[in-house]
């Protein structure tokens, strides 16, 4: 981690909690922070599946996802943090106890994510994110069953 300061990623994790809470309200984030921005051609590879690029259809579709979520809190453990040069990776796993729309408890909402950033002057350019539920070792054939729905 020689090339990026552990302050600059306390920074990114308080700014990605902020708008995890905002998530977690059903609001998004639409313009960036101080701190991060995400990349005109941004990747995701979001927590209920599928593929987008940053644009109209990915605002729409996290929308869409917000919409669900009624109220919650959460915090972030940095797994690892990989630098060189201009390039950030964190590996995290986001807990969250959340509220889903239909629901009347909470429950838990915990997400392994690896992001990938570019420093662009004083800022952090979110390039890729990548979030799943899969926090736990899944049995062998509850993968084949995840495995054979991504191919159909």
């Amino acid at each position: 981690m020689a090339d990026v300061q552990r302050e600059e990623i306390d920074a990114l994790v308080r700014e990605m909690d902020r708008a995890r809470d905002a998530w977690v309200h059903g609001r998004l984030e639409r313009e960036g922070t101080d701190c991060m921005v995400q990349a005109p051609d941004m990747t995701l590879f979001g927590a209920f599946g599928g593929v987008a690029r940053n644009g109209p259809d990915l605002e729409t579709r996290q929308a869409r996802a917000a919409a669900r979520f009624r109220g919650g809190a959460g915090s972030t453990e940095v797994v690892n943090a990989v630098s060189a040069g201009d390039l950030l990776v964190l590996v995290l796993i986001e807990r969250s106890e959340v509220l889903f729309d239909g629901h009347d408890k909470p429950q838990p909402w915990v997400l392994r994510t690896t992001q990938i950033f570019r420093r662009d002057g004083d800022r952090w350019l979110r390039l890729h994110r990548h979030a799943d539920p899969l926090c736990t070792l899944q049995p062998f054939e509850a993968v084949v069953a995840l495995a054979n729905q991504a191919a159909s």
